[in-house]
């Protein structure tokens, strides 16, 4: 499972697994959302690691709209 995040003008994929957390912060405690919370135009912060040129998220954090970083995958 893949999503595409821009910054500026560059794309990349991100893999994610059931495993990935899925997080947004309220004031400042975290917390768990569902992955369908996270919508086109929100931005995102997404902690993994690479391994064999593959980026692969174990969380994605949802930061709110304005900078369009998300992008549905194709």
């Amino acid at each position: 499972m893949t999503i595409t995040v821009r910054k500026g003008g560059i794309e990349k994929i991100v893999h994610y697994t059931e495993s990935t957390k899925w997080t947004t912060q309220d004031k400042d405690q975290i917390k768990e959302i569902d992955k369908s919370e996270v919508k086109v135009e929100d931005r995102v912060i997404c902690l993994g690691s690479t391994e064999k040129g593959k980026f692969t998220a174990t969380r994605i954090d949802k930061r709110g709209p304005g900078q369009g970083a998300f992008r549905e995958a194709k």
